[in-house]
């Protein structure tokens, strides 16, 4: 089966001149599929950029306590095992002002007016994030219905047989969710309904 790497392979894929400007081969993709299905899904691509691989929750803490009238920060523990602040992901340092943003000295002498000694803690989720190289995206609306198949996004680089895949299951939701929007209580779909009334 062949791999896709990039947005290049997959307008060639499914027939289109990868030198087109961006939104022009975008409609011709979202085109192109409608085309070929029988539910006229739609489809789309998306540049490359990063998407969320993961989390990892934090729990930690971190000492402030005033030294000359100042407040000075101690070591942040996570799980009570101290960690060196310079590995420590951005989302924590955020937490506790590390990098600027509003004065924490001002904000503990606000929150905990007359104390020299204060241990804040926290509870946080840190995200990983992975690049990828583009995003195909698929879905479809059902005629005849109020309802939508909820849109299937494939990354890049993938097998050719993912993007086939994704297609085949908005299909298969699709015609799933016209039976049942066009059916009637006891079975029977409108088309023949209709055959019963004109017999």
């Amino acid at each position: 089966m062949k791999r896709i790497e990039n947005i290049v392979n997959l307008l060639i894929r499914f027939g289109i001149d990868p030198d087109l400007p961006f939104e022009d081969a975008n409609a011709r993709l979202s085109r192109r599929v409608y085309k070929s299905t029988d539910c006229g899904a739609w489809a789309r691509f998306e540049e490359p950029g990063l998407r969320s691989s993961g989390s990892e929750r934090w729990i930690c803490s971190c000492r402030f306590y005033k030294l000359d009238g100042v407040w000075t920060r101690g070591n942040l523990e996570r799980d009570g095992v101290a960690v060196e602040w310079s590995t420590v992901p951005a989302e924590v340092r955020d937490y506790f002002w590390i990098d600027g943003g509003v004065g924490v000295g001002e904000w503990l002498d606000e929150t905990y007016p007359g104390r020299v000694d204060v241990t804040c803690e926290a509870t946080v989720d840190v995200r990983t994030w992975e690049p990828h190289g583009g995003v195909f995206v698929i879905g479809s609306i059902v005629e005849g219905s109020d309802a939508e198949v909820w849109p299937i996004e494939v990354y890049l680089p993938c097998e050719e047989e993912e993007i086939d895949r994704a297609i085949s299951d908005v299909e298969s939701e699709a015609d799933r969710l016209w039976r049942e929007a066009n059916a009637d209580p006891g079975g029977m779909e409108e088309s023949d309904l209709v055959g019963e009334v004109e017999r």
